[in-house]
């Protein structure tokens, strides 16, 4: 089993780190010789080391912190998917012979500067300095003597020597924008242009309408639908509920990686070792490193106690007194065990207490590698035995396990926060059992494919959860027609044009003037392709009957509708053809891609080091 060797990457224990902090080494447990370099994968071929994939990983986790926030997982499959990709388009590039030379990709980096270099050499006004460019290309040696001179012989070796690789990192980046243009334009030349899509999307941007109008959201309704009604509606909506890809489904058996009770105790002790280490630290610096040393693995955060808050009493009375620099703790809750690092004490006038700044390090016990271990041998228990002939509900029996099922999901999706299990789901025979997976949200996974459903027609336990929306949607809908059929008939049209509105109704919204286009767009906020059809289409102005759109009802007063016409469809395409046929590239382009990866043989490793 795999999942043997995965368990030392998996488990970070904070007890490795405290290891460290005493010993003061720096070196890693899973150091690997050059003869054991690992790899995250092969595509056709061609090596995705771990090391490479690892560094990008890290590179878009950084980005994400500067812009926001993104799973873990999420971000490893983003940077696989990149990899793979750039790999397979490199090697399509090689064998079309479209692959730069050094000369070439001089030439666009010297003489057709891209944006993304020309923004990070600039001189000290911030312009774009293309003879430090020249120089950084065609001679970082000199460069280096001549703006180095304080520096030793040594020095100025090493900055030369980080001044090339970051110029090959250039040339590789400069090149790779060359390549892939070069391949997508090659490709692309073989698309023909579908003119009909071209005159449709004429058809939807050149017809709108002029009006005003009553618009009434939906409400919100999370009443769950009954089994027969699912049934009932279903039946006679089953047209709608398809799928182009094949889906799945499992049934599972989980062994949740729990920390047993001596883990427990070893994990407290190296807790307490760390606050004993941050009590001993002489001097703010010390502080902050043996702090981060731990905490920037963990959740951490800051925040304030109040000597007044009843949620902070416990905290606040372990804090009270103790200087600044000073490690408190551990405090095991319910939400985990929290070290607290007294960082501030503030007096407020009039009030006896004060308030304490303090850092919070919150984390839960984790599980050891003997901990670990002894739960995949019992996995590998298990799956023999089913490998042998005995069923799933005599496994969850004797192993005192809840048979759990899986909604049904295509291969690009994730369920319990993880792609593993769909990508095992997939590779494995229908009633067969898939390899076991340790998933971050249950643990260890042993899973058997209990349903395939090919692309077409879905039977209602792949299609529940739409058709439960639909349903939901259906009835919020339904609740309010009465009330807008009612406000219908009090409305009416000036003499001018203009349509009156007796009374503003509750929860509706009343729009006046409002061009809406056929493509769906309905003032600026509305989006309803359904009802911007409908008011397009409509063949006289004045006012409408209510009707329900896709997102809710309308009382609409038509003043003007302009239709597409003829005769002024090369002027459109004049204007906005060039825009509308790259738009059809691209999607040739997007389609073309998704055929390469399915013609190709991809070897995915990267399981055996990241968990999720």
């Amino acid at each position: 089993m795999q999942l043997r060797q995965v368990s030392d990457f998996l488990i970070v224990s904070i007890s490795v780190l405290l290891i460290q902090l005493v010993t003061l080494s720096g070196a890693s447990a899973n150091a690997q010789t050059p003869q054991q370099r690992p790899y995250a994968g092969i595509v056709n071929g061609d090596t995705i080391w771990l090391d490479d994939f690892s560094r990008e990983v890290g590179r878009k986790a950084e980005l994400y912190e500067t812009v926001g926030s993104m799973n873990p997982s999420d971000i490893m499959e983003q940077t696989w998917n990149e990899i793979v990709m750039a790999v397979l388009l490199r090697q399509r590039a090689q064998t079309a012979g479209l692959t730069p030379t050094p000369a070439e990709i001089d030439s666009v980096l010297l003489s057709a500067t891209p944006d993304f270099v020309m923004r990070g050499v600039v001189d000290d006004k911030g312009r774009f300095d293309k003879p430090l460019l020249l120089a950084m290309a065609l001679n970082p040696d000199s460069l280096v003597e001549a703006r180095g001179q304080k520096l030793t012989a040594q020095q100025r070796t090493e900055q030369a020597g980080q001044l090339k690789a970051s110029m090959s990192e250039l040339r590789s980046k400069v090149g790779h924008q060359l390549m892939l243009k070069r391949l997508k334009d090659k490709v692309t030349d073989t698309l023909v242009v579908d003119t009909t899509a071209l005159r449709k999307r004429y058809q939807e941007t050149s017809t709108t309408a002029l009006v005003d109008l009553l618009y009434f959201p939906c409400p919100n309704i999370t009443q769950e639908p009954t089994r027969p009604e699912l049934e009932a509606y279903f039946e006679s909506h089953s047209p709608n509920y398809t799928t182009t890809t094949e889906m799945r489904r499992m049934a599972m058996l989980t062994w949740p990686l729990v920390a047993a009770p001596v883990d427990s105790n070893l994990f407290l002790a190296n807790i307490k070792a760390w606050i004993e280490l941050l009590n001993k630290a002489k001097s703010a610096h010390e502080t902050d490193s043996v702090w981060n040393e731990v905490a920037s693995t963990i959740a951490s955060g800051s925040t304030t106690l109040h000597p007044d808050s009843a949620t902070h009493k416990q905290f606040y009375e372990a804090c009270q007194g103790k200087k600044k620099g000073t490690a408190v703790g551990p405090f095991i809750l319910s939400s985990g065990v929290h070290v607290l690092l007294v960082d501030s004490v503030f007096s407020e006038k009039g009030k006896k207490g004060k308030r304490i700044a303090i850092r919070v390090a919150i984390t839960d016990i984790p599980p050891s590698k003997e901990t670990v271990d002894s739960t995949l041998r019992e996995v590998e228990v298990a799956v023999d035995m089913y490998d042998r002939g005995t069923v799933l509900n005599e496994l969850a029996t004797k192993f005192h396990k809840q048979i759990v099922f899986t909604p049904f999901f295509n291969s690009d999706t994730k369920i319990y926060d993880s792609y593993r299990l769909v990508d095992v789901a997939f590779q494995a025979h229908v009633r067969a059992a898939t390899e076991p997976v340790d998933a971050s949200a249950l643990g260890i996974v042993f899973g058997v494919v209990t349903d395939s459903i090919p692309p077409g027609p879905l039977p209602l336990d792949a299609a529940v959860a739409s058709v439960k929306a639909d349903m939901q949607r259906e009835l919020a809908c339904k609740s309010i027609e009465s009330v807008v059929k009612g406000y219908a008939g009090i409305v009416a049209v000036l003499e001018d044009g203009r349509m009156l509105v007796p009374e503003p109704p509750k929860g509706a919204t009343i729009l006046r003037d409002v061009t809406i286009t056929m493509d769906g767009l309905i003032g600026e906020s509305i989006v309803d392709p359904l009802a911007a059809s409908v008011i397009c289409g409509s063949a006289t102005s004045g006012l409408m009957n209510a009707f329900r759109g896709d997102v809710g009802w309308y009382v609409v007063n038509v003043k003007s509708v302009s239709k597409a016409r003829d005769e002024e469809f090369p002027m459109f395409m004049k204007a906005n053809g060039q825009g509308l046929v790259d738009e059809q590239r691209s999607a040739y382009w997007e389609v073309w891609k998704s055929t390469l990866i399915k013609q190709s043989v991809i070897e995915d490793r990267r399981w055996m080091y990241f968990r999720y």
